[in-house]
């Protein structure tokens, strides 16, 4: 009997179809790791913007949708603005955060409902939903009345 040492063509063949099928399997995962981290990326901001509003005893608006006259926010960025004297207005002194998705989420779009989520001092909020989409997948960031956050996967 003769051995010999190595693998068939037929061996290696078979097993590379295997690492296709499994690398194929996997894609789609990789895509929605984007969509969560974006999602999740918001998710703290509006937690972040709730307990601002706590501590400061006023209103923390999340801006979603750039103002007409805004030159400074593109349509997939927002701004966090702690509004002190509650005129829904950036005036100067109030601090403002401007935040943007598509430095570290590419190909992560977002819609939103409201022009803008506000959290007040006792922790509630006005309701609304942000969608947030990769083409292929979707998921939502949901704020109600009360103040809870939550992601949801798919349209609301």
């Amino acid at each position: 009997m003769i051995r010999t040492k190595g693998f068939t063509l037929l061996e290696l063949l078979i097993v590379m179809a295997i690492l296709a099928i499994l690398a194929g399997l996997g894609y789609p995962r990789f895509k929605s790791d984007e969509l969560d981290g974006a999602a999740r990326m918001i998710h703290g901001d509006l937690q972040y913007a709730r307990t601002l509003a706590i501590n400061r005893k006023n209103a923390v608006r999340v801006v979603f949708a750039p103002e007409d006259d805004d030159e400074e926010t593109t349509d997939d960025q927002y701004r966090i603005h702690s509004d002190t004297n509650e005129d829904g207005q950036i005036d100067p002194g109030e601090d403002e955060t401007i935040r943007s998705l598509r430095e570290d989420y590419r190909g992560v779009t977002f819609s939103a409902n409201r022009t803008a989520a506000v959290f007040y001092p006792q922790g509630t909020s006005n309701s609304g939903t942000v969608t947030l989409t990769d083409g292929a997948h979707s998921q939502c960031v949901i704020f109600s009345w009360t103040g809870r956050i939550r992601i949801n996967d798919g349209p609301p």
